[in-house]
Protein backbone atom coordinates (compact mmCIF):
# COMPACT_ATOMS: atom_id res chain seq x y z
CA UNK A 1 0.00 0.00 0.00
CA UNK A 2 1.11 3.36 -0.94
CA UNK A 3 0.78 6.20 1.59
CA UNK A 4 -0.68 9.26 0.92
CA UNK A 5 1.63 12.38 -0.27
CA UNK A 6 1.98 14.98 2.18
CA UNK A 7 1.46 18.08 0.93
CA UNK A 8 4.46 20.58 1.97
CA UNK A 9 3.05 24.12 3.24
CA UNK A 10 5.46 27.35 3.33
CA UNK A 11 6.90 27.73 6.51
CA UNK A 12 6.10 30.55 8.70
CA UNK A 13 9.94 31.81 8.02
CA UNK A 14 9.55 31.88 4.20
CA UNK A 15 6.23 33.48 4.59
CA UNK A 16 8.31 36.63 6.79
CA UNK A 17 10.81 36.87 3.73
CA UNK A 18 8.54 37.60 1.05
CA UNK A 19 6.75 39.99 2.64
CA UNK A 20 9.55 42.08 3.76
CA UNK A 21 10.34 41.39 -0.13
CA UNK A 22 7.61 43.24 -0.75
CA UNK A 23 7.83 46.12 1.68
CA UNK A 24 11.12 46.78 0.63
CA UNK A 25 10.58 47.63 -3.04
CA UNK A 26 7.15 49.25 -2.09
CA UNK A 27 9.95 51.39 -0.19
CA UNK A 28 12.30 52.07 -3.07
CA UNK A 29 9.51 52.28 -5.79
CA UNK A 30 7.06 55.12 -3.83
CA UNK A 31 9.29 57.93 -3.84
CA UNK A 32 10.17 57.86 -7.56
CA UNK A 33 6.50 57.42 -7.73
CA UNK A 34 6.32 60.90 -6.13
CA UNK A 35 9.27 62.60 -8.21
CA UNK A 36 6.98 61.73 -11.39
CA UNK A 37 3.80 63.21 -9.69
CA UNK A 38 5.72 66.23 -8.85
CA UNK A 39 7.29 66.19 -12.63
CA UNK A 40 3.72 65.43 -14.11
CA UNK A 41 2.52 68.55 -11.85
CA UNK A 42 5.45 71.10 -13.17
CA UNK A 43 4.32 70.32 -16.74
CA UNK A 44 0.81 71.13 -16.04
CA UNK A 45 2.36 74.11 -14.29
CA UNK A 46 4.42 75.41 -17.39
CA UNK A 47 1.40 74.62 -19.74
CA UNK A 48 -0.92 76.84 -17.54
CA UNK A 49 1.78 79.69 -17.82
CA UNK A 50 2.04 79.00 -21.51
CA UNK A 51 -2.10 79.36 -22.05
CA UNK A 52 -1.93 82.07 -20.09
CA UNK A 53 0.49 84.14 -22.47
CA UNK A 54 -1.41 82.46 -25.56
CA UNK A 55 -4.45 84.40 -24.64
CA UNK A 56 -3.36 87.34 -22.98
CA UNK A 57 -1.22 87.53 -26.24
CA UNK A 58 -4.57 87.19 -28.53
CA UNK A 59 -6.20 89.71 -26.67
CA UNK A 60 -3.46 92.53 -26.71
CA UNK A 61 -3.30 91.42 -30.90
CA UNK A 62 -6.85 92.12 -31.13
CA UNK A 63 -7.27 95.25 -29.06
CA UNK A 64 -4.02 97.24 -30.74
CA UNK A 65 -1.50 95.60 -28.61
CA UNK A 66 -3.35 96.35 -25.21
CA UNK A 67 -3.23 93.67 -22.94
CA UNK A 68 -6.40 93.33 -20.81
CA UNK A 69 -6.75 95.82 -17.37
CA UNK A 70 -4.68 94.76 -14.41
CA UNK A 71 -6.25 95.52 -11.04
CA UNK A 72 -8.91 96.16 -9.02
CA UNK A 73 -11.58 95.36 -8.64
CA UNK A 74 -11.15 91.50 -9.99
CA UNK A 75 -14.71 91.87 -11.19
CA UNK A 76 -14.29 94.42 -13.80
CA UNK A 77 -14.18 93.99 -17.36
CA UNK A 78 -12.21 93.48 -19.04
CA UNK A 79 -9.78 92.38 -15.94
CA UNK A 80 -6.31 90.33 -17.10
CA UNK A 81 -7.67 87.89 -14.97
CA UNK A 82 -11.12 87.26 -15.95
CA UNK A 83 -10.10 87.48 -19.71
CA UNK A 84 -7.82 84.70 -19.42
CA UNK A 85 -10.42 82.41 -17.42
CA UNK A 86 -13.12 82.80 -19.99
CA UNK A 87 -11.12 82.51 -23.21
CA UNK A 88 -9.85 79.69 -21.86
CA UNK A 89 -13.08 78.16 -22.04
CA UNK A 90 -14.60 78.66 -18.47
CA UNK A 91 -17.84 79.95 -17.73
CA UNK A 92 -18.84 82.60 -15.23
CA UNK A 93 -20.02 86.29 -15.47
CA UNK A 94 -17.23 87.26 -12.83
CA UNK A 95 -13.80 86.55 -11.64
CA UNK A 96 -15.07 85.03 -8.13
CA UNK A 97 -17.10 82.90 -9.91
CA UNK A 98 -14.69 81.57 -12.61
CA UNK A 99 -12.33 81.14 -9.17
CA UNK A 100 -14.21 78.58 -7.72
CA UNK A 101 -13.25 76.44 -10.13
CA UNK A 102 -10.16 74.94 -11.12
CA UNK A 103 -8.24 77.59 -13.18
CA UNK A 104 -5.20 78.06 -15.63
CA UNK A 105 -4.08 80.64 -13.10
CA UNK A 106 -3.39 78.29 -10.30
CA UNK A 107 -0.21 75.83 -10.18
CA UNK A 108 -0.75 72.44 -8.95
CA UNK A 109 2.72 72.11 -7.41
CA UNK A 110 1.62 74.69 -5.16
CA UNK A 111 0.94 73.73 -1.08
CA UNK A 112 -2.64 74.94 -0.64
CA UNK A 113 -1.80 76.31 3.50
CA UNK A 114 -4.24 79.27 2.63
CA UNK A 115 -7.08 78.17 0.73
CA UNK A 116 -8.66 81.65 0.91
CA UNK A 117 -5.36 83.11 -1.19
CA UNK A 118 -5.30 80.29 -3.58
CA UNK A 119 -7.69 81.66 -6.49
CA UNK A 120 -4.38 81.85 -8.60
CA UNK A 121 -0.75 81.58 -7.97
CA UNK A 122 0.37 83.49 -10.97
CA UNK A 123 0.53 87.19 -12.04
CA UNK A 124 0.32 88.99 -14.63
CA UNK A 125 3.91 90.52 -15.18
Amino acid sequence: MRTPARHRAFTLIELLVVVAVIAILIGVLLPAIAGARRAGQSAICLSNHRQCYIICRMYADDHRGWGPAVGQPWSAIPNWALVIQQDAGRDGATADDLYANASALVCPTIDHHYPQQMTRTCAMN
